[in-house]
């Protein structure tokens, strides 16, 4: 029988995993919880029953430690988990991966012409000035970790900062279009 792909989030917490060596199911939520992205769900209801079922397929082990007032468990990467991330990361990649990424911006753009000239200034204006703070965050983000030397979060932390600015500099040009109009 053939293994089923990883999915992104079942990648994306072997990875971490990789990284950062055990932690509990707790500790990977809150990465994703402090993740500058919306996409990653650290939502109890996601990350421990992801845990139980990548610890029943052999992808990660676990040990119970007693620390405080309730056990917990421990998860570590297995040397399957480590084979599946390796196959996760290696070509070829689905083609989802290369798509137009969710927006819910560019989702509302669609139905913009819903809103009278006036309302639909003020969401351009409201949406440009959430985008600057989030720029600003990430921007932070990135002087932070560029002191920490981890490579590939300075890369990826890059690439949310380029994507951030094509966003506002998309929106200026919406602006634009709708100050035309």
């Amino acid at each position: 029988m053939e293994e089923s792909p990883l999915t992104d989030l079942e990648g994306a917490v072997l990875g971490l995993l990789w990284r950062s060596g055990p932690l509990t199911a707790y500790q990977i939520r809150t990465e994703f919880l402090h993740s500058p992205t919306s996409h990653w769900s650290g939502s109890a209801g996601a990350i421990y029953p992801l845990m139980r079922r990548l610890e029943e397929i052999g992808l990660v082990g676990s040990e119970e430690e007693s620390t405080g007032r309730r056990p917990r468990r421990r998860y570590q990467l297995t040397a399957a988990g480590l084979a599946a991330l390796r196959g996760w990361l290696a070509p070829p990649h689905p083609a989802d991966a290369y798509t137009v990424l969710f927006d819910p911006l560019r989702t509302r753009i669609l139905f913009l012409d819903a809103l009278d000239s006036a309302a639909q200034r003020l969401f351009l204006e409201e949406a440009e000035a959430g985008l600057e703070r989030h720029l600003q965050e990430l921007e932070e983000i990135y002087r932070q970790i560029q002191e920490s030397g981890d490579r590939p979060a300075v890369l990826a932390t890059r690439a949310g900062i380029l994507s951030t600015r094509a966003r506002l500099q998309w929106l200026a040009e919406l602006r634009a279009a709708v100050s035309e109009d």
